[in-house]
């Protein structure tokens, strides 16, 4: 059945709520504040709802910048142009960090037992960049069209993207380069990581294959030949170490910026924060906690 309602909060996975009566609505890609027509199943449970039109926009709502994203501001668009990667471009940054600390708070209850109150809730520490902050990336390859491509809303079918507004510009132009190289090498992995270093110019990929043996390893070779601001490939097949072609080790600046804070050594197989201008951020107030007093700080990860 097709309702109107507002939405009144945002649920932990990003998706608004509102009411039919007493019963809850889920509606991705909504705001607190919108006014929604949705077609929601009949029924007295909590539901999911299909957004068919934004009638009046709420307070916090934004024009989302990206092309791929399913809401505009004067309609709700169809789902089949909805990328999954992302759930609160059209909500202003300021409500997205209050959100946040909204849930930390409600997890420290729930989980916790620790009344609102009981505790200091520091400031959420906002991203220095909200848009265009990631150095690393994963992709699914898509052969049909050779593009590397983010999966739509809650599905498998491969968004072919033109564009990708949380990727570092050099990273999204190293995505529009890599996805037709890898088809022409007879590449067929399953999953790409993109990883690009400002320090040096240059990125590096992870490929997950069925398998990882020599002709992988010269297919590879042909790769970082067709794409030159590829430094380095890891190819990474179940039950067999990961093989290497090119040098895929990349260094970073520990603080973007600041060359003189030194440099972090990275590979797109291994766990690192993708925003880096956040993570140093993080370090930073992690440091001013613990005033260390001229003490060496280790930052450890298992």
């Amino acid at each position: 059945m097709r309702v109107e309602l507002v939405i009144e909060d945002l649920a932990p996975g990003g998706e608004g709520v509102g009411r039919v009566g007493t019963r809850p609505v889920y509606v991705p890609y909504t705001a607190p504040g919108d006014r929604v027509e949705v077609e929601v199943a009949s029924g007295e449970a909590a539901a999911r709802a299909a957004p068919v039109r934004l009638v009046q926009a709420g307070p916090d709502r934004v024009e989302a910048p990206c092309r791929h994203f399913g809401p505009g501001q004067s309609a709700l668009a169809g789902p089949d142009r909805w990328c999954g990667g992302c759930e609160w471009l059209h909500l202003r940054y300021q409500a997205q960090l209050a959100r946040k600390a909204r849930a930390l708070a409600e997890a420290l209850r729930r989980i916790g037992r620790l009344e609102p109150g009981s505790y200091q809730l520091r400031p959420v520490v906002p991203s220095p960049a909200p848009l265009r902050y990631r150095s690393r990336a994963t992709f699914h390859l898509d052969r049909p069209s050779g593009r590397l491509a983010f999966f739509r809303r809650r599905s498998h079918e491969p968004v072919r993207l033109a564009e990708c507004h949380l990727l570092e510009p050099e990273l999204d132009a190293l995505r529009e380069a890599v996805g037709p190289a890898l088809v022409e090498a007879g590449l067929a992995a399953r999953q790409v990581t993109l990883e690009w270093s400002a320090h040096q110019g240059r990125g590096a990929s992870a490929l997950e294959l069925a398998e990882a043996g020599s002709g992988a390893l010269a297919r590879a070779e042909a790769l970082l030949r067709a794409v030159p601001a590829l430094a380095g490939v890891v190819l990474l097949a179940e039950g067999t170490p990961p093989r290497l072609a090119g040098d895929p080790v990349l260094r970073h600046q520990r603080r973007p910026g600041e060359p003189g804070r030194g440099l972090a050594r990275s590979r797109p197989d291994v766990f690192r924060q993708a925003n880096r201008l956040a993570n140093a951020r993080l370090v930073e107030e992690a440091l001013g906690l613990l005033r260390p007093d001229g003490e060496d700080v280790l930052e450890l990860f298992c």
